[in-house]
């Protein structure tokens, strides 16, 4: 599983320091593993598979706004 989050809604500095891969609109991709890290955000999404992933970054998959 992947959160994409815009960058903005991060508050975590140490997260943000960190290499993530991004989407072609910006936002984060972060594994499930750093929730932790990320604590509570607004305006988040969550992808369940790679799959789902590489085809939203493809462009092959409309996101819903």
């Amino acid at each position: 599983m992947y959160i994409l989050v815009k960058k903005e809604n991060v508050k975590n500095e140490e997260l943000l320091k960190m290499y993530h891969e991004q989407m072609p609109d910006g936002r984060l991709i972060l594994p499930m593993s750093d929730m932790k890290m990320l604590g509570s955000v607004a305006e988040c999404e969550i992808v369940a598979t790679a799959s789902e992933l590489k085809d939203r970054m493809s462009g092959n998959l409309k996101e819903k706004e």
